[in-house]
């Protein structure tokens, strides 16, 4: 007598009932290993990127003092976030106001706040907020789950192997 459902096999052998785990879907769990390991490679990729780029631009950029002279608000689909616009004056005596490309819920910075900035000697109007957040800490929060995905994904990559061998080496 064998009765099968969805995921044992029930069988009766010289009078013992014998009870299979049977492994349904075990490509299926490759190809999730595969995709989550490719997200952490790119994720990693973005995160190492960004970094270089942000410490690249904070030595080459021009850093000045800026007033936040508004706080620009940007929808979204389900969410609010507020970008602040900063005014600051080139090392040439232009004045320049611009919207900075991050923002937060809620606002980090209020009208009248002075923040240190850094511009692009070639694009006054490209700039960065010159904080450890923008610099360090937020390319890293990408290296971080990056590389979290790819040791996950490898590290269950190895117990697959281990297990596959081990039951070679016992049969």
């Amino acid at each position: 007598m064998v009765r099968e459902s969805h995921n044992e096999r029930i069988g009766i052998r010289g009078g013992v009932k014998v009870i299979r785990f049977q492994t349904r879907g075990r490509s299926n769990s490759v190809v999730g290993l595969f995709i989550f390991l490719i997200v952490g490679v790119v994720f990693l990729i973005i995160g190492l990127k960004m970094y270089s780029r942000q410490q690249n631009f904070a030595k080459t950029g021009v850093a000045v003092s800026a007033t936040v002279v508004n706080i620009v608000s940007q929808k979204s689909s389900d969410s609010v976030t507020y970008k602040p616009e900063v005014e600051f004056q080139t090392k040439s005596g232009e004045t320049i106001q611009v919207v900075h490309s991050m923002g937060s819920n809620p606002s980090r910075y209020k009208k009248g706040d002075v923040v240190d900035i850094i511009y692009s000697p070639d694009n006054p109007y490209e700039i960065m907020m010159d904080s450890a957040f923008e610099k360090v800490v937020f390319p890293f929060i990408f290296i971080g789950l990056g590389g979290l995905c790819c040791l996950i994904s490898l590290g269950s990559v190895v117990g697959v192997v281990k297990r596959l061998l081990f039951r070679g080496i016992t049969s």
